[in-house]
């Protein structure tokens, strides 16, 4: 704790030079704003908060626009559209595999769906009563 006073000492007498040097008005602040802030990162478990001041909130993060790894991600409604187009040129009572309905994408985004994110779409839309599955095979369901 010797040091930090003795750091601490140095760096205020550093900072009154400063300030007699000539520099006025926005230095006092900033000589306050300094030295609270070496206080706080060499004084763990204190803040450099004021008495009676609100803790700040951290700012919201930005959305990323890429996935990691650099990737686009394709619109949203892609994969249903794919697993529909897909169930519906195999025809009644013909199932597909999800490797067919990958292979029946028609342009770029459409390439760009998931096997992961068809899956989840078949998933969901077995729930709601729109496809269903025999031995590895998805169908249109009977309504």
């Amino acid at each position: 704790m010797k040091a930090t006073q003795k750091l601490l000492k140095t760096v205020e007498r550093a900072l009154d030079d400063a300030y007699e040097l000539g520099m006025k008005d926005g230095i006092a602040k900033g000589k306050t704003d300094a030295r609270e802030e070496l206080l706080s990162v060499l004084s763990p478990g204190k803040t450099s908060a004021k008495p009676g001041s609100k803790p700040q909130a951290k700012k919201p993060r930005k959305a990323k626009t890429a996935t990691p790894k650099g990737r686009k991600r394709a619109p949203r409604g892609t994969a249903r559209t794919l697993v529909e187009r897909a169930i519906e040129k195999a025809g009644k009572g013909n199932g597909v595999k999800i490797a067919d309905i990958s292979a029946t994408a028609e342009n770029d985004l459409e390439a760009m769906v998931k096997e992961v994110s068809l899956r989840a779409e078949l998933r969901k839309g077995t729930d709601d009563g729109r496809y269903a599955n025999s031995d590895g095979m998805w169908f249109k369901a009977e309504r």
